[in-house]
Protein backbone atom coordinates (compact mmCIF):
# COMPACT_ATOMS: atom_id res chain seq x y z
CA UNK A 1 0.00 0.00 0.00
CA UNK A 2 3.00 2.31 0.50
CA UNK A 3 5.03 1.50 -2.62
CA UNK A 4 1.98 1.13 -4.89
CA UNK A 5 -0.84 3.26 -3.49
CA UNK A 6 -4.23 2.68 -5.01
CA UNK A 7 -3.26 -0.83 -6.13
CA UNK A 8 -4.67 -4.11 -4.82
CA UNK A 9 -3.03 -7.47 -4.20
CA UNK A 10 -5.42 -10.24 -5.20
CA UNK A 11 -5.07 -13.76 -3.77
CA UNK A 12 -7.19 -16.79 -4.60
CA UNK A 13 -8.96 -18.93 -2.02
CA UNK A 14 -10.13 -22.44 -2.88
CA UNK A 15 -12.25 -25.04 -1.13
CA UNK A 16 -11.94 -24.81 2.67
CA UNK A 17 -10.42 -21.33 2.57
CA UNK A 18 -13.58 -19.93 1.01
CA UNK A 19 -14.97 -19.03 4.42
CA UNK A 20 -13.76 -15.87 6.19
CA UNK A 21 -11.16 -16.39 8.95
CA UNK A 22 -12.65 -18.04 12.04
CA UNK A 23 -10.70 -15.81 14.40
CA UNK A 24 -12.63 -12.50 14.52
CA UNK A 25 -9.39 -10.67 15.32
CA UNK A 26 -7.74 -11.79 12.07
CA UNK A 27 -7.24 -8.77 9.85
CA UNK A 28 -6.73 -8.60 6.11
CA UNK A 29 -4.89 -5.53 4.76
CA UNK A 30 -7.17 -3.00 3.10
CA UNK A 31 -5.31 -3.36 -0.20
CA UNK A 32 -5.65 -7.17 -0.28
CA UNK A 33 -8.62 -8.77 -2.03
CA UNK A 34 -9.41 -12.43 -1.41
CA UNK A 35 -10.70 -13.81 -4.71
CA UNK A 36 -13.04 -16.63 -3.76
CA UNK A 37 -12.97 -19.63 -6.10
CA UNK A 38 -14.78 -22.94 -6.25
CA UNK A 39 -17.65 -22.42 -3.83
CA UNK A 40 -21.19 -23.37 -4.65
CA UNK A 41 -21.59 -20.29 -6.82
CA UNK A 42 -25.26 -20.11 -5.83
CA UNK A 43 -24.46 -20.02 -2.08
CA UNK A 44 -24.96 -16.28 -1.71
CA UNK A 45 -24.93 -16.50 2.10
CA UNK A 46 -21.18 -17.09 1.85
CA UNK A 47 -20.76 -13.61 0.41
CA UNK A 48 -22.83 -12.20 3.25
CA UNK A 49 -20.42 -13.68 5.79
CA UNK A 50 -17.44 -12.00 4.12
CA UNK A 51 -19.31 -8.71 3.86
CA UNK A 52 -20.35 -8.79 7.52
CA UNK A 53 -16.69 -9.08 8.52
CA UNK A 54 -15.85 -5.99 6.50
CA UNK A 55 -13.30 -7.93 4.44
CA UNK A 56 -12.38 -7.17 0.82
CA UNK A 57 -13.38 -10.06 -1.40
CA UNK A 58 -13.85 -11.00 -5.04
CA UNK A 59 -15.19 -13.95 -6.99
CA UNK A 60 -13.60 -16.28 -9.50
CA UNK A 61 -16.46 -17.85 -11.45
CA UNK A 62 -16.58 -21.02 -13.51
CA UNK A 63 -18.79 -21.23 -16.60
CA UNK A 64 -18.47 -24.66 -18.14
CA UNK A 65 -20.52 -25.65 -21.17
CA UNK A 66 -18.30 -28.18 -22.92
CA UNK A 67 -19.11 -31.76 -21.96
CA UNK A 68 -22.80 -31.11 -21.31
CA UNK A 69 -25.59 -32.33 -23.56
CA UNK A 70 -27.99 -29.68 -22.34
CA UNK A 71 -27.72 -26.01 -23.30
CA UNK A 72 -26.84 -24.29 -20.04
CA UNK A 73 -28.46 -20.88 -20.46
CA UNK A 74 -28.97 -18.90 -17.24
CA UNK A 75 -28.43 -15.14 -17.74
CA UNK A 76 -31.07 -14.17 -15.17
CA UNK A 77 -29.36 -16.21 -12.50
CA UNK A 78 -26.02 -14.63 -13.40
CA UNK A 79 -27.61 -11.19 -13.08
CA UNK A 80 -29.16 -12.06 -9.72
CA UNK A 81 -25.87 -13.33 -8.31
CA UNK A 82 -23.82 -10.41 -9.63
CA UNK A 83 -26.23 -7.88 -8.14
CA UNK A 84 -26.19 -9.64 -4.77
CA UNK A 85 -22.40 -9.71 -4.67
CA UNK A 86 -21.98 -6.09 -5.64
CA UNK A 87 -24.48 -5.03 -2.98
CA UNK A 88 -22.26 -6.86 -0.49
CA UNK A 89 -19.17 -4.95 -1.59
CA UNK A 90 -17.60 -7.24 -4.18
CA UNK A 91 -14.29 -5.76 -5.38
CA UNK A 92 -13.34 -7.99 -8.32
CA UNK A 93 -14.86 -10.61 -10.61
CA UNK A 94 -13.14 -12.96 -13.02
CA UNK A 95 -14.63 -15.73 -15.15
CA UNK A 96 -13.15 -18.98 -16.42
CA UNK A 97 -15.14 -20.32 -19.35
CA UNK A 98 -14.86 -23.53 -21.35
CA UNK A 99 -17.58 -23.00 -23.89
CA UNK A 100 -18.74 -23.35 -27.47
CA UNK A 101 -20.20 -20.32 -29.23
CA UNK A 102 -23.05 -22.46 -30.54
CA UNK A 103 -24.07 -23.31 -26.96
CA UNK A 104 -23.36 -20.22 -24.91
CA UNK A 105 -22.78 -17.13 -27.06
CA UNK A 106 -25.89 -15.25 -25.83
CA UNK A 107 -25.14 -16.04 -22.19
CA UNK A 108 -21.55 -14.77 -22.41
CA UNK A 109 -22.59 -11.71 -24.45
CA UNK A 110 -25.21 -10.79 -21.85
CA UNK A 111 -22.71 -11.44 -19.05
CA UNK A 112 -20.24 -9.06 -20.69
CA UNK A 113 -22.86 -6.33 -20.71
CA UNK A 114 -23.85 -7.04 -17.10
CA UNK A 115 -20.24 -6.64 -15.98
CA UNK A 116 -20.39 -3.04 -17.24
CA UNK A 117 -23.80 -2.47 -15.64
CA UNK A 118 -25.17 -5.06 -13.21
CA UNK A 119 -28.55 -3.31 -13.24
CA UNK A 120 -29.02 -3.80 -17.00
CA UNK A 121 -32.31 -5.39 -18.03
CA UNK A 122 -31.67 -9.02 -19.01
CA UNK A 123 -34.79 -9.22 -21.17
CA UNK A 124 -33.74 -6.18 -23.19
CA UNK A 125 -30.20 -7.53 -23.53
CA UNK A 126 -31.53 -10.88 -24.73
CA UNK A 127 -33.72 -9.19 -27.31
CA UNK A 128 -30.79 -7.07 -28.46
CA UNK A 129 -28.51 -10.09 -28.82
CA UNK A 130 -31.10 -12.08 -30.79
CA UNK A 131 -31.77 -9.12 -33.08
CA UNK A 132 -28.07 -8.57 -33.77
CA UNK A 133 -27.15 -12.25 -34.10
CA UNK A 134 -30.17 -13.75 -35.85
CA UNK A 135 -31.92 -10.90 -37.69
CA UNK A 136 -35.30 -12.02 -39.00
CA UNK A 137 -35.00 -15.24 -36.98
CA UNK A 138 -34.72 -13.33 -33.68
CA UNK A 139 -38.12 -14.28 -32.27
CA UNK A 140 -37.90 -18.10 -32.55
CA UNK A 141 -34.28 -18.00 -31.37
CA UNK A 142 -35.33 -15.97 -28.34
CA UNK A 143 -37.95 -18.65 -27.65
CA UNK A 144 -35.30 -21.35 -28.05
CA UNK A 145 -32.97 -19.80 -25.48
CA UNK A 146 -35.81 -18.95 -23.09
CA UNK A 147 -36.91 -22.58 -23.11
CA UNK A 148 -33.42 -23.75 -22.16
CA UNK A 149 -33.30 -21.22 -19.35
CA UNK A 150 -36.63 -22.54 -18.09
CA UNK A 151 -35.22 -26.08 -18.14
CA UNK A 152 -32.16 -24.95 -16.20
CA UNK A 153 -34.31 -23.24 -13.56
CA UNK A 154 -36.20 -26.47 -12.86
CA UNK A 155 -33.08 -27.71 -11.08
CA UNK A 156 -33.01 -27.03 -7.33
CA UNK A 157 -30.91 -23.96 -6.61
CA UNK A 158 -28.21 -25.87 -4.74
CA UNK A 159 -27.66 -28.21 -7.71
CA UNK A 160 -27.26 -25.58 -10.40
CA UNK A 161 -24.01 -24.93 -12.29
CA UNK A 162 -22.61 -28.41 -11.51
CA UNK A 163 -19.13 -27.55 -12.65
CA UNK A 164 -17.53 -30.71 -11.29
CA UNK A 165 -16.11 -33.02 -13.94
CA UNK A 166 -18.11 -35.93 -12.50
CA UNK A 167 -21.30 -34.15 -13.53
CA UNK A 168 -20.00 -33.79 -17.08
CA UNK A 169 -20.11 -37.57 -17.40
CA UNK A 170 -23.49 -38.11 -15.72
CA UNK A 171 -25.73 -38.04 -18.78
CA UNK A 172 -28.88 -39.19 -16.96
CA UNK A 173 -28.48 -36.44 -14.37
CA UNK A 174 -28.04 -33.83 -17.08
CA UNK A 175 -31.14 -34.79 -19.03
CA UNK A 176 -33.58 -35.53 -16.20
CA UNK A 177 -35.34 -32.14 -16.40
CA UNK A 178 -35.94 -32.28 -20.16
CA UNK A 179 -39.32 -33.57 -21.35
CA UNK A 180 -40.56 -34.74 -24.74
CA UNK A 181 -42.63 -31.54 -24.89
CA UNK A 182 -39.39 -29.58 -24.52
CA UNK A 183 -37.76 -31.50 -27.36
CA UNK A 184 -40.76 -30.91 -29.64
CA UNK A 185 -40.85 -27.21 -28.77
CA UNK A 186 -37.11 -26.71 -29.22
CA UNK A 187 -37.10 -28.60 -32.52
CA UNK A 188 -39.99 -26.51 -33.85
CA UNK A 189 -38.41 -23.19 -32.86
CA UNK A 190 -35.08 -24.08 -34.46
CA UNK A 191 -36.84 -25.14 -37.65
CA UNK A 192 -38.79 -21.88 -37.71
CA UNK A 193 -35.58 -19.91 -37.20
CA UNK A 194 -33.93 -21.72 -40.11
CA UNK A 195 -36.88 -20.81 -42.32
CA UNK A 196 -36.81 -17.13 -41.29
CA UNK A 197 -33.07 -16.43 -41.40
CA UNK A 198 -32.74 -14.35 -44.56
CA UNK A 199 -29.05 -13.56 -44.92
CA UNK A 200 -25.86 -15.59 -44.92
CA UNK A 201 -24.47 -14.41 -41.57
CA UNK A 202 -27.71 -14.82 -39.63
CA UNK A 203 -28.41 -18.22 -41.12
CA UNK A 204 -24.87 -19.39 -40.35
CA UNK A 205 -25.36 -18.54 -36.66
CA UNK A 206 -28.71 -20.31 -36.55
CA UNK A 207 -27.25 -23.34 -38.31
CA UNK A 208 -24.41 -23.53 -35.75
CA UNK A 209 -26.95 -23.69 -32.92
CA UNK A 210 -29.14 -26.13 -34.84
CA UNK A 211 -26.21 -28.49 -35.48
CA UNK A 212 -25.26 -28.47 -31.80
CA UNK A 213 -28.87 -29.06 -30.81
CA UNK A 214 -29.10 -32.02 -33.18
CA UNK A 215 -26.06 -33.55 -31.45
CA UNK A 216 -27.74 -33.05 -28.08
CA UNK A 217 -30.92 -34.77 -29.26
CA UNK A 218 -29.06 -37.85 -30.41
Amino acid sequence: SQSHPGRYLCVYSYLWSNEPPMDPDTKIPDNMVVQKAFPHETDLARFDRWSQRGLSFGQHEYIYDCGFHEFRHYPRQLAHELRHRYRRGLKTTTFESYSLASRCAPKLWILGRLLWNVRADVDKLTNEYCRLAYGAAAQPMRQFWDRWEGIYLREPNEHRRRTFMANWMNECEQMKNITFKDVTYLTDTIQKALELADNTEDRMRVEMVAAEYDRSKT
